[in-house]
């Protein structure tokens, strides 16, 4: 087993725990109870920690992690829904209104 990553935000740390298992890699977190800890004690000790479980798949989710950090602060230009005419901003891939997907380009 390996640790690839490490948050006192619980959302994140499970969505690269999704992100992962949706690629076929096995995921364990540690230590969710304990961030009602963080101010108490050092963050390294109590912050949520997911490890992968076959240390085989250590690159692949190195390389998945990594597009989410690149995709995660990748904003592009605002948008507007060809569906239903709501604006948004340039982050979102999908309207919050109606659904529809960002048009690519």
């Amino acid at each position: 087993m390996r640790r690839v990553h490490v948050s006192l935000n619980l959302i994140e740390i499970n969505h690269v725990k999704n992100l992962l298992e949706a690629s076929g890699i096995r995921c364990l977190l540690r230590n969710e109870l304990m961030m009602t800890l963080a101010g108490e004690v050092p963050f390294d000790q109590c912050a949520a920690q997911l490890w992968i479980v076959d240390d085989t798949d250590r690159w692949r989710a190195e390389e998945i992690m990594a597009e989410w950090r690149r995709a995660r602060f990748t904003r592009g230009p605002p948008w507007i829904c060809g569906d239903c005419g709501e604006s948004h901003e340039g982050q979102f891939g999908q309207c919050w209104k109606c659904g529809a997907e960002r048009p690519p380009g």
